[in-house]
């Protein structure tokens, strides 16, 4: 009679003690690796009056770098500033990507600024690994101050 109801207890306890370790539904059990693509800035340049800026980043060894999004703004000072032509922005070790930004209404007004966002759902992957990347080069414009910021992150 015991082992009877030694048996008829285990048999009812055994899937409690079975699935113990599961947890609550849609939660891990098991800790979660810190996530490698939270966007920062990786890089930021702000040329002098007049000039172009480049910015550049030094990738770790080994390391790919993932551009989430690249910012280029033109701020002009008390005069007017402008283009004269098409504004080219080359990069490296980006597969050669490279922008145009049109001169037509470039910081047209003195304190006005022009800015282009190029973000990217899906990161752009680095050529190389551990070679730096450069976004800039921007040509220099009567009374402009251009800015460029580099946002993404390292792995492998």
């Amino acid at each position: 009679m015991k082992r009877i109801l030694a048996a008829l207890l285990i048999v009812l306890l055994a899937p409690v003690l079975v699935f113990a370790q599961a947890g609550v539904p849609g939660t891990l059990t098991q800790q979660s690796p810190t996530m490698l693509n939270a966007c920062g800035v990786l890089a930021s340049a702000t040329a002098a009056v007049g000039t172009g800026a480049t910015a550049t980043v030094t990738v770790p060894n080994a390391q790919f770098t993932y551009i989430c999004g690249i910012e280029i703004t033109l701020v002009c000072g008390t005069t007017t500033c402008t283009a004269i032509a098409a504004t080219a922005i080359t990069t490296a070790n980006l597969g050669g990507l490279a922008f145009t930004l049109p001169s037509t209404g470039m910081g047209a007004a003195a304190g006005t600024a022009t800015v282009a966002y190029f973000m990217y759902p899906n990161p752009l992957k680095s050529a190389a690994p551990g070679t730096t990347i450069t976004v800039g080069a921007t040509p220099a414009v009567a009374n402009g101050v251009w800015r460029v910021n580099i946002y993404g992150y390292f792995a492998p």
